[in-house]
């Protein structure tokens, strides 16, 4: 029996089970990778106490922490697969194992939004990417596009700057809504055109290869790019499949958590970070609301 079953190796999940873990309360921590998204963040400058990291670096410093807690058990390249309330107790199925749990954490991070045109998942890993972190070096020399307008984009088309020959930066809205920082080393670099108010149509196909983008932009006239690789920053979906029946959503699927506890509508369950209603999605606020998480969690074990 585990006091608390943590679902996701995130910024949340990590601290909270940082936190349990020096409470002394045995957890056991499932996720099919440490890190989540986080993890894919080139550049972390804004996290206090680094002056630049990169995330994959911050969640495995985090990592380290909480493997030197005993009570801490981790399964990771795993996941939850069924959440069964039996009683005041939690059975949680682990593909072919079963554990009991006296409450659980969701802190399953959010998942890559996509354009929903055609072709689109056809295309992922032939010239489709969402994360020009882990795929940039196969950008080298080429002709690129990033799509989207906030932090996401901005940064992925500076990263990409220094690999490819020439990246293209398409934006639906008006202006970009990155930090002001980024977006004026993108206005100042000669390699990146920016095309605002810009909507994707089509891709183009080559020999079963991505060969180029269609959009139309505010005028109506619609123009192909020519790009070996596309990327597709356009923020994030909660990764809430699966908690539809177990925890109330909303609209946008997120859990709806009490902002002083983290708990959702079921007793027992508690949600933190991207996945739930939370305004800001940001590493900092996701740690800390894992923190918050845990605190409320020790609280309700003590009862």
């Amino acid at each position: 029996m585990k006091d608390v079953i943590i679902i996701g190796g995130g910024p949340a999940g990590l601290t909270a089970a940082l936190y349990l873990g020096r409470y002394q309360r045995k957890v056991l921590l499932v996720s099919d990778v440490i890190g989540g998204q986080a993890a894919l963040a080139w550049k972390v400058e804004n996290y206090p106490g680094f002056l630049q990291i990169s995330g994959v670096e911050l969640l495995n410093k985090i990592n380290e922490q909480v493997k030197q807690l005993s009570s801490v058990e981790m399964i990771i390249g795993d996941r939850v697969e069924k959440i069964e309330k039996v009683g005041e107790r939690f059975k949680v199925k682990i593909r072919e194992i079963e554990v009991e749990a006296k409450t659980i954490l969701i802190a399953a991070g959010s998942t890559h939004r996509k354009l929903g045109i055609k072709s689109e998942d056809e295309l992922v890993g032939k010239g489709i990417s969402y994360c020009a972190t882990c795929d940039g070096n196969f950008a080298k020399g080429k002709d690129v596009v990033v799509v989207g307008g906030g932090n996401s984009a901005c940064g992925s088309a500076l990263i990409l700057s220094e690999l490819a020959q020439k990246v293209t930066l398409i934006n639906n809205s008006v202006e970009l809504h990155g930090d002001a920082i980024n977006i004026d080393k993108l206005v100042k670099n000669p390699k990146i055109t920016i095309i605002n108010e810009a909507e994707v149509l089509s891709f183009k196909i080559d020999e079963m290869k991505l060969s180029g983008i269609e959009y139309r932009d505010k005028s109506g006239k619609k123009t192909m790019v020519p790009a070996e690789m596309v990327f597709i920053e356009i923020g994030q979906v909660p990764a809430t499949e699966g908690f539809e029946g177990i925890v109330k959503l909303n609209e946008k699927k997120e859990i709806i958590v009490n902002p002083q506890t983290k708990e959702t509508s079921t007793p027992g369950i508690f949600a933190a970070g991207d996945i739930t209603n939370i305004l800001y999605k940001q590493i900092i606020i996701a740690a800390g609301d894992g923190a918050q998480a845990a605190m409320a969690i020790n609280q309700f074990l003590n009862r």
